[in-house]
């Protein structure tokens, strides 16, 4: 089936799910400070996270292979929003009384573990859903459309963020949970995709393993990108309040615009792959060279324009390295693994989520800049495995 009708669609609803995703992103940090809670309590908080991701991604895409992608999108909405009430719901508490910093702590460290076990299925299933509705040509395009949604997440939700914590640190909270509303909402109206049969007839087959040969480039390119973006997000807010000696609050805001760059760095990439038609290994090459060259400029960092000029070519970069593995991913696999084979690519984005927490958070006690030079190294790594590559799935085009 290669009707793209229905993408504009699921491209909303990728839109509303990381813009609630993101605005609590871009607060986290100035929120660990406002509870008292230091820094290697944001990177566990994290590594939770991601460790959740992780465990959950494979079994949403996996599932969607065999149950098909509209219920299982439900199903995973579904759980999201419901955590999402409960964090609004802590954070509310906590501001209105005098909980502890380990009830804070505790509560936080479960409940944002649970909230990206749901959302990890987001992308997972969404992949797969544009596979279903793209030919193989139409591919890096049907998957930059998706990295569209996300990026409009990115620039919206940080940007909401920034400016609602302005009065009350609960606000942008309040404003995730209705994104997380309508991202149900609208995820309802989609229409179901075929479920695939395999050429044994049955409707899936035993799961793809993430030392898949045809996976390999993209599974490592999903983990390598996944740990650079992280890496840089979680420590943004702590580097904009000690490089620019500002309050907490002036720091959520500064920090929710760089995120904003970031997305319109992503948003103005989607575009540009849609146009391009280049083929899945030559965006990760060029767009990694790309991100590599910002976040290796972070010690030159002088102002918050300088910053945010950084911020937007890194998004820019990373807009079309997250559409050339995506992509790479889907084209080397079978239709009925295309659930499968998002699994893998969010397994491996979910592991970046669980390293860069912990190793950056741990880098920046020695230098605020340390966290963005190793970004730029690990997209160093990338750059020569992906020129080391000889595994090209078939279904790609020429390099």
């Amino acid at each position: 089936m290669h009707n793209p009708a229905p993408l504009p669609t699921l491209v909303v609803v990728i839109a509303l799910a990381n813009m609630g995703f993101m605005a609590f992103n871009a607060v986290l940090g100035p929120l660990a400070r406002e509870f008292q809670l230091a820094e290697w309590h944001v990177g566990l908080i994290m590594t939770a996270s991601g460790v959740c991701w992780m465990l959950s991604s494979r079994f949403w895409g996996r599932r969607s292979d065999v149950k098909g992608r509209k219920p299982v999108l439900l199903e995973a909405l579904e759980a999201y929003l419901i955590v999402y009430g409960l964090i609004t719901a802590l954070v509310l508490g906590r501001l209105s009384a005098s909980w502890s910093w380990a009830a804070t702590f505790g509560g936080l460290l479960v409940l944002r573990a649970l909230l990206s076990a749901g959302f990890g299925g987001t992308m997972p299933v969404g992949q797969a859903y544009v596979a279903d509705h793209t030919t193989p040509a139409q591919r890096p395009a049907g998957m930059a459309l998706l990295g569209f949604g996300q990026a409009i997440g990115m620039v919206l939700g940080p940007g909401a963020a920034a400016l609602l914590a302005g009065s009350s640190l609960l606000h942008p909270f309040l404003f995730g949970l209705g994104c997380a509303l309508l991202a149900w909402g609208c995820a309802r109206l989609l229409p179901p995709s075929p479920l695939h049969l395999s050429e044994a007839g049955a409707v899936s087959t035993p799961p793809l393993k993430i030392t898949d040969p045809r996976l390999r480039l993209a599974v490592a390119t999903a983990f390598a990108a996944m740990t650079c973006v992280m890496a840089a997000q979680v420590n943004t807010g702590f580097f904009v309040q000690d490089h620019f000696k500002v309050s907490t609050t002036e720091a959520a805001a500064l920090s929710g615009r760089l995120l904003v760059m970031v997305g319109l760095g992503l948003v103005a990439a989607q575009l540009l792959v849609r146009r391009l038609g280049w083929a899945p290994l030559r965006l990760i090459r060029v767009g990694a060279f790309i991100a590599m060259l910002a976040f290796g400029q972070s010690m030159l960092t002088s102002s918050m324009w300088h910053a945010a000029l950084q911020f937007l070519v890194a998004g820019f970069g990373m807009g079309m390295v997250f559409p050339g593995f995506q992509a790479a991913a889907s084209l080397a696999v079978q239709p009925h693994e295309q659930g499968a084979a998002g699994g893998a690519t969010g397994f491996a984005q979910a592991s970046g989520m669980v390293v860069a927490p912990l190793v950056s958070t741990w880098l920046f006690q020695f230098s605020r800049f340390a966290p963005f030079v190793f970004s730029a190294a690990v997209l160093l790594v990338v750059l020569v495995v992906s020129y080391a590559w000889s595994g090209t799935p078939k279904n790609q085009s020429s390099q």
